[in-house]
């Protein structure tokens, strides 16, 4: 009778845990809410005009030359993929090309700051794709 009592406690106890780490409750930020993509049920608002992206000044602006890498005279080119939505939204970044832990650090911390892209269109509707991100570190 000891045992089947034990049993059952220990049963109670066990699906209770599991409920709680089924149904804990969370908290999202006001922070998290904006960057979150859109619900997919809403079609995606792209603009007829899309704005040209100034590759340039992203990698003026974003892509650091890690200091030890300059000291030890490493360079080469990171390759980043970046995956991106048919709405735009940029899902996932993923390392093609590695030149060094520095370089590729550097590289990915950079694209990290792409939030939303203009997706490829085909046939005349947006599609999610990927595109290949050369960063060039090159020592003058």
């Amino acid at each position: 009778m000891k045992s089947r009592i034990s049993a059952l406690l220990l049963i109670l106890a066990s699906t209770f845990s599991l409920h709680a780490q089924l149904y804990s409750s969370f908290t999202i930020t006001a922070e998290l809410a904006a960057a979150a993509p859109p619900d997919k049920a809403i079609p995606c608002q792209l603009p007829s005009q899309p704005a040209a992206f100034d590759f340039a000044d992203f990698y003026k602006t974003h892509v650091h030359y890690p200091p030890l890498a300059q000291e030890n005279n490493i360079e080469g080119t990171v390759v980043v993929a970046i995956s991106v939505d048919d709405c735009g939204w940029v899902t996932e970044r993923q390392l093609v090309r590695s030149v060094h832990s520095l370089l590729d650090e550097a590289a990915l911390t950079a694209t990290e700051n792409l939030k939303w892209m203009m997706p490829t269109v085909e046939n005349g509707q947006p599609v999610a794709g990927t595109l290949m991100v050369p960063l060039r570190f090159r020592l003058r």
